[in-house]
Formats: structure tokens, C-alpha cells, sequence
């Protein structure tokens, strides 16, 4: 009687393929001048993430020690309740916010970095997957805000602009 291998059913090697597909990818669009939109990376993030989890339980519920199990368990919980889950509340709450404007008739996915001060990097929109990856403008607000509603707003607001040619050297400002 033959021995079966639990190992195509292991959920983390499907979320460790996931992140090796993904890393792939951004090696290639990054090659190309491309890098995916951030709800991509979320969206990534998510995905591989949750297979990690799952997959780690799914081994450890394959030990056959119920004490074992146990214990292992509780302590897996605590590391992400104590250690991931905070950290990806930081990232999210702190992290940049994306939005795709219209300027000058032409558009642009817009990175807003605020916290105490404001800063907006352009990128060149390709569609709703990917964008260019050299930054075109850079603008600093200081304590305004970046309304993507209102661009006449943001020309008053802005405090320093610079902007980078094809090659991603600041171009003037």
C-alpha cells in the first residue's frame, strides 16, 4: 500500500507560490517602466497573507499530539494578535492613499502621504491594474491637505512642486 503525501494539499505552499507569482510579476512590469496599483499589492497582500495563516494552522492541526495542538495554536493566535494584526494597522492607518486625477489634460495616479504634512507624487496612469513607475511630479503641501476633488484647491495649496523628466531627474519646479 502506498504512502500519501499530504504536501499538494498544504495551503502554505500555495500562498508561498502565490508570493513567488506576484514577486515575479513586479520584476517583469518593473522592467517594462510599470508597477501595479496599490489595491494590487493590497489585494496581494491579502491574499498571501491569509493562505500563510491558513496554511500554519492546517500544519499544525496536522500534528497528532492534541496537546501539541493546543498550545501551538494558542501561541500562533497571540503572535498574530500581538505582533501582525498591530503592524498592519499601523500600515494601513499611516499608509499612503491613491487616487487618479486629471491634470492639465492628462491623467495621473496621485500617492497622498499625510500625517503631520502633506506630500503628492504624480505617476503616469496606464489603466486600472498598473501604472508608470518614474515619478513625474512631486508636490509638497506642508500642513494643507490634497483634495483629489478639487484641483484648483491644490494649485493654491501647494508649497514646493518638482517636477522629473523622462529619465526621473528632477526637471525643475
Amino acid at each position: 500500500m502506498e504512502k500519501k503525501t499530504r504536501l499538494p494539499q498544504c495551503l502554505l505552499l500555495y500562498a508561498v507560490g502565490a508570493g513567488v507569482g506576484f514577486s515575479f510579476w513586479m520584476i517583469v512590469l518593473a522592467g517594462c517602466g510599470l508597477m501595479f496599483r496599490r489595491w494590487v499589492y493590497i489585494l496581494a497582500a491579502v491574499v498571501i497573507l491569509s493562505g500563510g495563516i491558513a496554511g500554519v494552522v492546517q500544519l499544525i492541526l496536522w500534528l497528532k499530539s492534541r496537546a501539541a495542538k493546543a498550545v501551538l495554536l494558542v501561541l500562533f493566535a497571540l503572535v498574530l494578535a500581538f505582533e501582525v494584526f498591530p503592524v498592519l494597522v499601523v500600515f494601513y492607518a499611516f499608509g499612503e492613499q491613491e487616487y487618479v486625477v486629471e491634470r492639465e489634460g492628462k491623467q495621473y495616479v496621485v500617492y497622498v502621504k499625510q500625517f503631520l504634512k502633506t506630500w503628492v507624487e504624480y505617476y503616469d496612469y496606464r489603466n486600472f491594474l498598473v501604472a508608470g513607475n518614474r515619478k513625474r511630479i512631486e508636490e509638497f503641501y506642508g500642513k494643507q491637505y490634497f483634495d483629489p476633488g478639487d484641483m484648483e484647491h491644490n494649485r493654491e495649496a501647494v508649497v514646493e512642486a518638482t517636477y522629473y523628466d523622462d529619465e526621473g531627474n528632477a526637471a525643475g519646479g
